[in-house]
């Protein structure tokens, strides 16, 4: 499965849990195209430090292009590379 986001177009994504649903959108980069073409995909999320839910993903992603580290935002999808 491939995507391709043309420039300046923004995917979304819905995440399902019991509470609901909710879009993400994605940017347009290495990470985020690796991650899209892991679609659809079924994770069990694990609670983190009372503030983040985590989950491995079977296939590291595209980081290539990434930057060195970034802090995470309230509401944000993010990956933090092993």
């Amino acid at each position: 499965m491939a995507f391709n986001l043309v420039a300046g177009e923004q995917m979304q994504i819905i995440l399902k849990n019991k509470n609901g649903e909710f879009v993400v959108v994605l940017d347009d980069t290495k990470v985020a195209r690796s991650f899209a073409a892991l679609l659809p995909l079924v994770l069990n999320l694990s609670d983190y430090d009372g503030h983040e839910k985590v989950s491995r993903l079977k296939t590291p992603l595209d980081i290539s292009e990434a930057p060195r580290g970034a802090d995470g935002k309230k509401g944000e999808l993010s990956y933090f590379a092993p």
